[in-house]
């Protein structure tokens, strides 16, 4: 399975969990928590007997399909170039569709399979009108809070949500992490060329670009700064090296399969160069108004470096000694060495090399 396919199915699956938790909170406050007041009837006899689960279920599962779907359609560019807010809208609404077909799958498994015409005649003729609009207000609501929750997770970074409601790193972390710093060649004379807001369209096409090689390699988008881009990487897995490498030409190629694109739009084909090193920095929650998590240590300041050397060496993508040795079964790169560095605050000097990959001929 593709990784943006597998973003989103895990999307879906968040998505259905908050679904059946307020679905079953509703239950548990508007039936299961009174259910000793009702009067004996046959709505009485469904909402504590295992109907109602049967419901619960059936409509999680249902729901949480057809959220596949509109997941899966909503994560185009052409919707994801939307306002925020414009986005919560549309898919709140799409939801409410597909809860409706939902509920047309669980009325039709009860016909089939668990209730007679008169018992679900009888169960449906029970509920009133204002239990029909307190529900919908509920579920209109946590709709919209679901909503309102993934987009804020999709803001902060996958797996950033989570550490910031816990407050994991309100305390610094200490982890040992790859940084990757993209900056785009000749940004100030395109900006003259673009003008400001074509200039800002033209960015954000390529950010998008981007998109796809940090699902495929599973990097974190640390930040944007102008025309710079930085990646992050955990390096806890062996070949995490290598695969940073691989995400800087695999997006390089991909900027050049779309230089048609970029011509007919823009007049111009974005060209990224890149520094990369990596080693242990101070990960930790800072702001109050804002709050992010921010990281700390030698190698950003090592890669912003390497990232400005990348133009004495034709904007090849440039990396400290420490990467080039934790790099192993790269034989699709050629690393060159280029003597060493005296970065600015440090008593040792940093080895470094460039990198090509001949397969992609000039774009190395």
């Amino acid at each position: 399975m593709k990784t943006k396919k597998r973003f989103v199915l895990w999307d879906s699956i968040i998505i259905l969990v908050l679904f059946a938790i307020s679905v079953y909170l509703f239950y548990l406050a508007a039936a299961w928590g009174i259910s000793d007041y009702l009067a004996d009837n046959a709505y009485r006899d469904y909402v504590t007997g295992p109907g109602v689960h049967w419901e619960n279920l059936i409509l999680s599962l249902s729901f949480g399909l057809l959220l596949a779907v509109v997941n899966a359609w909503s994560d185009t560019p052409r919707v994801r170039r939307l306002p925020v807010g414009s986005i919560i809208v549309l898919k709140s609404l799409l939801y409410l569709l597909s809860f409706a077909f939902a509920c047309t799958c669980v009325m039709l498994v009860f016909r089939l399979f668990l209730f007679s015409p008169e018992e679900l005649a009888s169960i449906i003729g029970s509920t009133t009108p204002k239990f029909l609009i307190s529900a919908s207000l509920w579920l209109t609501m946590c709709i919209l809070m679901i909503n309102f929750i993934m987009e804020v997770r999709r803001k902060v970074g996958p797996g950033n949500l989570s550490a910031l409601f816990t407050g994991y790193y309100r305390h610094p972390r200490m982890q040992d992490r790859i940084f990757l710093f993209l900056d785009l060649k000749a940004s100030t004379t395109i900006a003259e060329r673009l003008g400001p807001e074509k200039y800002s369209r033209f960015l954000r096409q390529c950010y998008y670009d981007l998109n796809e090689v940090v699902l495929d390699y599973r990097a974190q988008i640390y930040q944007f700064v102008g025309d710079e881009v930085v990646l992050s990487w955990k390096n806890q897995v062996r070949d995490t090296p290598l695969q940073s490498l691989r995400a800087f030409f695999d997006f390089k190629e991909k900027l050049s399969s779309r230089k048609a694109l970029y011509e007919k739009k823009y007049g111009v084909v974005p060209l990224f160069r890149g520094g990369i090193d990596a080693g242990v920095v101070t990960a930790t929650e800072v702001g109050d108004i804002k709050r992010e998590i921010a990281y700390h240590g030698d190698p950003l300041n090592t890669a912003a470096r390497l990232l400005e050397l990348s133009k004495t060496y034709g904007d090849r993508l440039v990396i400290s000694g420490k990467m080039k040795d934790e790099i192993s079964n790269a034989a699709e790169f050629i690393f060159d060495y280029q003597g060493e560095i005296q970065p600015r605050g440090k008593t040792e000097k940093v080895a470094i090399y460039t990198v090509r990959n001949d397969k992609l001929g000039s774009l190395s």
